[in-house]
């Protein structure tokens, strides 16, 4: 199976196939008070699983960095800047065999979003609002190749409905004084991924 298939199977690109973890709603008493979520983060911890099969040859992949990635979230948009983000460090196993992807991004994306919720809630994207120059690039090590893939713009595969991992349309949240915990999840076809990330407010 060529590498690039598996960089789409590893993000789990789909259209149209997006599961949203644990969606909340504001309640009366949140929604007058100052919503914990809203503000400006800076990336901390991320982590990323994603396993299962894709045309029948299995992967497991887990992704690490990214650290130093800015977040603002307001009532009604999110967006995200990559000016000083770390790279990301796939490691795992794809059918079987040894499996590293370096993945690098840049610039920055704008979505509007619906926010709901202070301290737990839910973040979900309208896509196809997505605008800016944000890019990423990836080096898939395998079978002793080095292969180069991309670039690709962040803001026309939100509006294609390509699910990315580090700017996924849906996640559930948990706000806590200076500390955003995020949680999204994706599958299709018996495959899954699972990301945490991790902020701290600036």
């Amino acid at each position: 199976m060529g590498a690039d298939m598996f960089v789409k199977g590893a993000r789990l690109v789909v259209v149209g196939a997006v599961a949203a973890a644990g969606i909340a709603a504001a309640s009366p008493a949140e929604a007058k008070a100052t919503r914990c979520v809203l503000g400006k983060w800076s990336l901390t911890s991320y982590t990323s699983v994603a396993r299962g099969k894709l045309q029948g040859e299995s992967f497991n992949h887990t992704t690490h960095g990214l650290e130093r990635t800015k977040l603002t979230i307001t009532k009604t948009s999110i967006s995200y800047n990559f000016d000083q983000s770390m790279r990301a460090d796939t490691r795992g196993t794809s059918s079987a065999k040894p499996w590293q992807e370096w993945a690098e991004y840049g610039g920055k994306l704008n979505v509007k979003a619906t926010v709901k919720g202070s301290t737990k809630g839910s973040v979900k994207v309208k896509r196809k609002t997505a605008t800016g120059g944000g890019w990423y690039v990836q080096t898939i090590f395998i079978q002793s190749q080095k292969i180069d893939l991309g670039p690709w713009n962040l803001a026309k595969e939100h509006k294609e409905g390509a699910w990315n991992e580090v700017t996924p349309f849906s996640s559930s949240f948990t706000c806590k004084g200076k500390t955003l915990r995020m949680e999204s999840k994706a599958g299709i076809n018996g495959s899954s991924t699972k990301v945490t990330r991790i902020f701290t407010r600036i």
